[in-house]
């Protein structure tokens, strides 16, 4: 019986002593805590390990879990959990949290992230960098705008996600589906319906896919991997540095820009459409081709132009050498008219 006892008091002091360990993540949590808005949530205790819908590791006492679904919670997450360096999961699906999705990068551990029935209406574009075990995300039914181009930042930043389930379903996004994620070979199911999705219709790797992509998309071709126009890539080129704004994505339709059916807004072609009564006639199609006779008329007076020059060049010459000429003789005389007055000096003394 006392050995019982023991043991009890043992495992009681060895419970007390992880509990009462302080968390390196601390001040984290307090700052999630301070940042939302819950009469829901029981997180008084100065340990954070004890709070309701956390877990921490046993051995670091860091962060591992956080898991506070359906509580009616509502305010905003703070930037700083991208420090909890030894997180798990991260779950916080219906509530009314708002504002921004903060950027999760550098959590290597992070295998599951769901904020699933919130009102987010923006991302961190380096959101996804380095979550290398990341194996599901739920980011279904949000506001966001435009989470494609982060998902490009993947690309760029060397990270390949290794997730099955990825539903995007019904958040209007836009922009380009990245290279990143079609290259999942092990991806099982994608929900990207009811978006505004532009580019190329994407072909993914994965065999086994079950795509839901077709509705309310703006995908310049309906075949997967065809490549789309060139000016229509130029122009999401343009637009990708404003977050490929909804209206751009609701205006284009389809593979030519500048069909008079299908118009982007803001974007005008060179030529002017006339009105449905107007018939535009186009005339010989090969006018192109015939050069026509030279012009009498003006090749006589372009000739007789010419002439005239020449006459009035020769007038001018000639004028020109006529008064060097009689230049030179003035100077002549003149001359010569001073050496005789130097060899006779005494004819002209009067003078």
């Amino acid at each position: 019986m006392m050995k019982t006892v023991r043991m009890l008091l043992t495992l009681l002091c060895l419970v007390a002593l992880v509990y009462g360990q302080p968390s390196p993540d601390t001040a984290t949590m307090f700052a999630l805590r301070d940042s939302l808005k819950s009469e829901h949530l029981n997180w008084s205790d100065p340990n954070p390990c004890v709070w309701t819908g956390l877990g921490c590791d046993t051995g670091s006492y860091r962060v591992s879990r956080i898991q506070i679904v359906n509580r009616g919670i509502s305010g905003t997450l703070t930037c700083d959990i991208r420090n909890l360096s030894a997180l798990t999961d991260f779950d916080v699906m219906g509530n009314n949290l708002t504002v921004k999705i903060p950027s999760l990068a550098g959590l290597k551990f992070l295998e599951r992230v769901l904020v699933k029935n919130n009102g987010f209406t923006s991302i961190d574009a380096d959101f996804f960098t380095g979550l290398s075990s990341l194996q599901f995300l739920n980011l279904d039914k949000q506001s966001v705008a435009s989470l494609a181009d982060p998902l490009q930042l993947n690309r760029r930043h060397g990270y390949k996600k290794t997730g099955s389930q990825v539903p995007y379903r019904g958040n209007q996004l836009t922009g380009i589906v990245p290279e990143s994620l079609t290259e999942l070979t092990s991806l099982s199911d994608l929900a990207f319906g009811n978006n505004l999705l532009q580019g190329p219709t994407p072909s993914f790797k994965s065999k086994s896919i079950n795509l839901d992509m077709t509705r309310l998309n703006s995908f310049c071709l309906d075949v997967p991997g065809a490549p789309g126009d060139p000016h229509v890539n130029d122009l999401l080129s343009i637009v990708e540095g404003f977050g490929f704004p909804v209206v751009f994505a609701e205006s284009l339709k389809g593979n030519y820009p500048c069909n008079s059916t299908n118009k982007w807004v803001g974007l005008y072609d060179r030529y002017f459409h006339f009105g449905p009564n107007v018939v535009v006639v186009h005339g010989d199609p090969g006018i192109r081709y015939h050069v026509p006779p030279p012009v009498s008329g003006y090749l006589g007076s372009s000739s007789q132009n010419n002439n005239v020059a020449k006459i009035l060049g020769s007038v001018i010459g000639s004028t020109v050498l006529v008064l060097l000429l009689i230049e030179f003789v003035i100077f002549l005389c003149v001359k010569e008219k001073k050496a005789y007055h130097k060899m006779h000096p005494q004819q002209h003394s009067g003078d």
